[in-house]
């Protein structure tokens, strides 16, 4: 699970403790509402105190993480390069091929070394691709899928 959704969940589990402790508070119906991302974090809070009665889900992101993740660098790569489509397609491309061998295991020196040998991209355009989605805080955004289990 990403640290940093855990941490906002520590956030919300201290509120919910302090809201305990108010004499002017139903200890027996306290609730959690997230929004957008908080709508991630809200759960993994009631998952780990008996204190949360209920949660308010709101915009939770309905894609599975690493399509949400593409788009918006997509979105991003359209905003920085305008007119220069070909460098956009490229970074796309680059981008999906990454993320694609990251999610298949593949560690990043490796994935480094198999797409220098395509020899399609700048060696300054993969270091930067890993390193981007490579991060640690990514790991969970990439795999979290909102299909029902």
């Amino acid at each position: 699970m990403e640290r940093a959704k855990v941490g906002l969940a520590d956030d919300a589990i201290a509120a919910v403790e302090y809201l305990a402790t108010r004499g002017d508070v139903r200890r027996d119906c306290i609730g959690l509402v997230g929004f957008s991302e908080g709508a991630s974090v809200a759960p993994i809070a009631a998952s780990r105190t008996p204190r949360v009665s209920h949660l308010v889900l709101l915009a939770p992101e309905a894609v599975v993480g690493a399509v949400g993740a593409l788009e918006r660098h997509r979105l991003q790569t359209e905003r920085e390069v305008g007119a220069e489509k070909e460098l956009a397609e490229q970074k796309l491309l680059l981008s999906r091929l990454t993320l694609k061998l990251l999610l298949d295991g593949v560690q990043p020196p490796e994935i480094r070394r198999q797409l220098v040998e395509t020899r399609q991209f700048p060696e300054d355009m993969i270091g930067r691709a890993i390193r981007r989605v490579s991060r640690a805080k990514n790991a969970y955004q990439y795999r979290y899928d909102p299909a029902p289990v």
